[in-house]
């Protein structure tokens, strides 16, 4: 059943425990042609601490970046729990065996003679996968031109694991999505916020059962069982659950 925002944090606010999961890239920070860049919007990091300060109320944000960019773009203190390449890496880092690294180095050569003549496109190095970004490149023909070009000659690859998301393609060793993480990382008895904006998000909104809240940031299809026109309408509503359950615990 779709509800809106302020059904949804009426709906949080009774949780007797709490998770809230939250994207980075489109929901915290605007997109940036520069990844480094996409500084979180003003008013997020309070709004997350303040969270994160209320009992019975844990905060991670979950990312598809690296664990190393993320803890320089999205540290909001000891409080805030971070996780990266959508679930794979945590603070104990990443497990691949060296049959994967070596499949990495080949995805390596592969990959960047498939985009060298695409102006634009380029690889982002993940301890457990590669992304090929085309943000970058002129025109939205030949930049679904490249993904596809570099899906067709991985996609029959065995131990490799594809995901799409905005003008990018993941190449992974492991399959690990966000959705798999969060079954492992809640208990029985939280009650979860996911928020996330990409297709990669999805896997997340599609085990939220019961009384947890999915919300779907921007425009597209979606499991999400609320909606969010866009990042600042997330930094309105983050800091109105946080006003909003630190009044009800209190």
């Amino acid at each position: 059943m779709k509800i809106d925002s302020s059904d949804a944090i009426a709906q949080l606010c009774r949780a007797s425990q709490l998770l809230v999961a939250v994207d980075y890239d489109g929901t915290l920070a605007d997109f940036s042609d520069d990844p480094m860049a996409a500084t979180p919007r003003p008013g997020n990091a309070e709004a997350l601490q303040g969270l994160a300060a209320l009992p019975d109320t844990d905060v991670v944000v979950v990312s598809g970046r690296r664990m190393q960019d993320l803890r320089q773009l999205a540290d909001f203190g000891p409080s805030v729990g971070l996780v990266g390449s959508h679930g794979a890496e945590t603070d104990q880092g990443v497990d691949i065996d060296g049959a994967q690294t070596d499949l990495l180095s080949a995805i390596d050569i592969r990959v960047n003679e498939l985009i060298a003549d695409t102006p634009g496109a380029w690889v982002e190095k993940k301890p457990a996968s590669r992304v090929v970004h085309v943000r970058q490149v002129h025109g939205a023909v030949q930049r679904t031109k490249i993904l596809d070009l570099v899906r067709a000659h991985m996609h029959p690859v065995p131990g490799l694991y594809l995901t799409d998301g905005k003008d990018v393609l993941e190449i992974s060793v492991v399959q690990i999505t966000k959705g798999s993480w969060l079954k492992e990382a809640r208990t029985d008895q939280q009650t979860v916020l996911f928020i996330g904006d990409d297709v990669t998000d999805e896997s997340a909104m599609e085990v939220l059962t019961g009384t947890d809240v999915g919300v779907k940031v921007g425009p597209g299809d979606t499991a999400a069982n609320c909606r969010l026109a866009d990042t600042a309408a997330v930094t309105e509503f983050l800091r109105d659950l946080k006003d909003a359950r630190e009044q009800a615990r209190q």
